[in-house]
């Protein structure tokens, strides 16, 4: 029997929370090992739990989901951080993906999306929904082409 995946819950609305841990609870070899409320407390909670995924909110008070990500990734490099957030643009995935996030999803996804985008980023994989991947492909082809050193611009 495998180990089944060890999820901590970082989002400061306690309903949202609350949602996310009783679908989480309904799908075989996904555990919730901790829940917190801001960035610092899921820093700490990291630590503490050995989470194989965090599912992080970015906008939270103390510090915000952004910078818990980049320490998170930083010091527990073995840790997967899934950006949840209502936002697809390029101005909310860019900085989370350079935090260290390895997943994005907006909060509108499918519970079987959901289910796949977790259990892709604890196999060691990147995930962004397809609202946000093609933002991501857009900024990647808008910046490409101002390089000075593409092969295009001979």
């Amino acid at each position: 029997m495998t180990k089944p995946i060890r999820i901590l819950l970082a989002d400061d609305h306690d309903l949202l929370r609350a949602g996310l841990r009783a679908l989480l609870h309904t799908i075989p070899g996904f555990e919730v090992v901790a829940e917190a409320g801001n960035g610092r407390e899921a820093l700490h909670l990291v630590k503490e739990h050995s989470p194989n995924v965090v599912l992080m909110d970015i906008v939270m008070p103390e510090m915000n989901g952004l910078d818990a990500t980049a320490r998170i990734t930083a010091c527990f490099p073995k840790v997967r951080v899934i950006v949840l957030s209502m936002h697809a643009g390029e101005e909310s995935v860019l900085p989370a993906l350079r935090a260290g996030a390895t997943g994005y999803l907006v909060k509108n996804v499918s519970p079987s999306e959901f289910e796949q985008a977790i259990r892709s980023v604890a196999q060691g994989e990147t995930y962004l929904c397809s609202s946000v991947a093609r933002h991501v492909v857009s900024a990647y082809l808008g910046k490409k082409g101002d390089d000075k050193s593409s092969p295009d611009r001979r």
